[in-house]
């Protein structure tokens, strides 16, 4: 009989360490401290980068043919970010924008991925750049790029660049800053031996973006200027991107990749 009640402590004594273990298990699962892992400290928007098709540079033609992808850098980590290094394997030329100041914890920067194709033989190219944070594991992006051919008409009519940044422009509400816009010029030239008679536009772009193209017929190695002015309108803030095509009456059209900050 004693043998029976002193085992019916014994199993009380059990089942109540139990119960105090199950607790202290549920206690630990419960910790709000959640560690961020060193993948995810400093994070980019994407993974790959496509520049798609760049017209090859033969013989000085096309100098200025450059294909920009911009992705998105985000401190994740309760520290300020202080550096971003870059290393890149890929043929051509593929540059990385760096410049930028510390980054705060929880905010994001834009960073800037060019390629320029040089002489390269036309063909699919792919590589890979490497940004190292100064915290957190560094990040790899897969870069490819399909370089295209020059044709004849290549390069006849140039244009000092194929990006217009707008920069910050301040949005247009209620009758406000109505005369709020930004202007970007840009340099044609007529690199044939022929007379240039005529220049025609087309561009694909929010809000109201403009090309002044009232000039006289441009005589070989001439230049003139060509401004673009861009209004946001009502636009609500935020980046917006797009395209202008010039369409020159000698050469092959020319496109022009459009961007905007509207605050």
């Amino acid at each position: 009989m004693k043998l029976i009640k002193k085992n019916a402590h014994l199993n009380v004594y059990i089942l109540l360490l139990s119960i105090t273990l199950i607790q202290i298990s549920c206690d630990s699962d419960n910790d709000d401290s959640i560690v961020i892992p060193d993948s995810n400290l400093i994070t980019i928007s994407q993974s790959e980068i496509n520049f798609g098709e760049v017209v090859q540079n033969t013989s000085g033609k096309n100098q200025n043919e450059i294909s920009e992808v911009t992705l998105t850098l985000t401190n994740n980590s309760d520290e300020i970010l202080n550096s971003l290094g870059a290393s890149i394997e890929f043929p051509g030329s593929v540059s990385v924008n760096l410049s930028f100041s510390p980054l705060d914890p929880g905010e994001s920067i834009d960073v800037p991925f060019t390629f320029a194709p040089g002489n390269l033989e036309p063909g699919i190219y792919t590589g890979t750049a490497t940004l190292t944070p100064s915290i957190g594991e560094p990040l790899e992006v897969k870069l490819e790029a399909t370089v295209i051919a020059a044709s004849d008409n290549a390069g006849k009519i140039s244009l000092s660049s194929n990006v217009v940044d707008f920069g910050e422009v301040t949005q247009s509400t209620s009758g406000k800053n109505q005369n709020e816009v930004s202007e970007v010029t840009l340099t044609l030239t007529n690199n044939s031996n022929e007379i240039l008679q005529g220049l025609a536009s087309s561009i694909e772009f929010p809000g109201s973006v403009s090309v002044k193209l009232s000039f006289s017929p441009l005589a070989p190695g001439e230049s003139i200027d060509v401004p673009f002015t861009f209004a946001p309108g009502n636009l609500q803030p935020g980046i917006y991107t797009g395209k202008a095509t010039l369409t020159p009456s000698i050469g092959e059209p020319l496109a022009v990749e459009l961007k905007a900050t509207v605050i």
